[in-house]
């Protein structure tokens, strides 16, 4: 975040990303399964919150690999690495 260090900003924030089996061994501490609001939750989100958000997800996730794919072609020989930098891309950079 970008915010000034004399300037309170209060806000919420909610992350998510790929799912991640609970049984899975993280390699880092940024790869765990992701946490979900309470169903005591859902009358104010709607039933299809999840769903919806991770429709988007997937979503963006397909428009960067096209993008990538786009990439690649543009570059011809030498970018023919990048979609496979993009192989199980669930996990983040540290």
């Amino acid at each position: 975040e970008s915010g000034l260090a004399n300037v309170l900003e209060a806000k919420e924030g909610f992350c998510y990303g790929f799912e991640w089996p609970s049984t899975a061994e993280p390699e880092h501490p940024y790869q765990a399964p992701n946490v979900w609001p309470p169903e005591e939750a859902l009358p104010l989100l709607g039933p299809r919150w999840r769903e919806d958000l991770m429709g988007f997800f997937n979503a963006t996730v397909a428009i960067s690999l096209a993008a990538v794919e786009a990439l690649a072609e543009a570059l011809g020989g030498r970018g023919l690495e990048l979609p496979g930098l993009c192989d199980g891309g669930d996990t983040i950079s540290q």
